[in-house]
């Protein structure tokens, strides 16, 4: 019987002892260090490559975040404070997509032919990055130490870098692209001429800042006087990436661009490291 008694008294160690770990002491000021995974998911609807038409759907892609954040105790009750974050963010896009098929009639060395198939890859690749800011009230829930944080975020585009370019499958696929029309735009070949360039730069179009609202949930750690705050995050888009129209489309091109759409929403998985003051 003593034993058990015992027994029924773990459970009430174990949860005393992960509130003591978990415990930050209130009204003490945090400073430090953030980082982490960021997933990029892109709801867009953009012609980027108008001589082709080809168009950007819906995708995601990762990156990565990494700066300081400052915690500023507002209220003992319920632990209230002002969560501040200022970071760099950058992920990497290379959207793929098959465009057309062309037959080829290829000698079978017998003295007949067989029909060969050869397909064009387009592919669009973007390296975004961006500084960003978030002014977020916190509130704990007591016992189970939860915070939850809500706020805005603003950020400024730094670098938009873009390549898009046609991969040929086959040499036959070759023949039939290479061609000095394609040069006098501009246009390069590579990896004898199995690659087109069609255009390298800045991101046309867009928006040098980006709003977003912001919401998440952390878990404060503490070891004598730094607090570790394992999170996830989300920011909801209120601006596009992009705006206005690219005047070197086609008629057709235009008006479709004009139902065009790109906002992007941001999860965060990362971690906080904050010294108490």
């Amino acid at each position: 019987m003593k034993k058990l008694f015992k027994l029924s008294l773990l459970p009430l160690l174990l949860l005393s002892i992960t509130f003591q770990l978990s415990h930050t002491e209130p009204g003490k000021l945090g400073f430090g260090l953030t980082g982490g995974y960021l997933n990029a998911s892109n709801n867009v609807n953009y012609v980027y490559n108008c001589e082709f038409c080809k168009t950007l759907t819906n995708f995601s892609k990762g990156g990565y975040f990494i700066g300081i954040t400052h915690e500023l105790p507002l209220t003992t009750f319920l632990e209230t404070s002002l969560l501040t974050k200022l970071y760099y963010n950058s992920f990497s896009n290379l959207y793929h997509t098959v465009g057309d098929t062309y037959p080829f009639l290829l000698d079978d060395g017998k003295g007949g032919y067989f029909t060969s198939y050869s397909i064009t890859n387009y592919n669009w690749d973007l390296t975004y990055g961006l500084i960003s800011l978030d002014i977020m009230p916190k509130i704990k829930i007591p016992i189970i130490n939860l915070g939850v944080f809500a706020g805005v975020s603003i950020s400024y585009l730094l670098n938009s870098s873009y390549t898009e370019f046609i991969h040929f499958d086959s040499p036959d696929l070759t023949k039939m692209w290479t061609s000095d029309v394609y040069l006098k735009k501009g246009y390069r070949y590579a990896d004898s001429n199995m690659t087109l360039y069609t255009k390298e730069g800045s991101l046309p179009y867009k928006n040098d800042f980006r709003y977003t609202i912001k919401a998440g949930l952390n878990y404060d750690f503490q070891f004598m006087e730094m607090t570790i705050s394992p999170f996830i995050s989300m920011d909801y888009p209120l601006s596009e990436v992009v705006n206005g129209s690219n005047s070197t489309c086609s008629l057709e091109a235009m008006v479709y661009r004009m139902n065009q759409y790109w906002k992007i929403t941001y999860y965060q998985f990362g971690i906080d490291l904050k010294y108490l003051f």
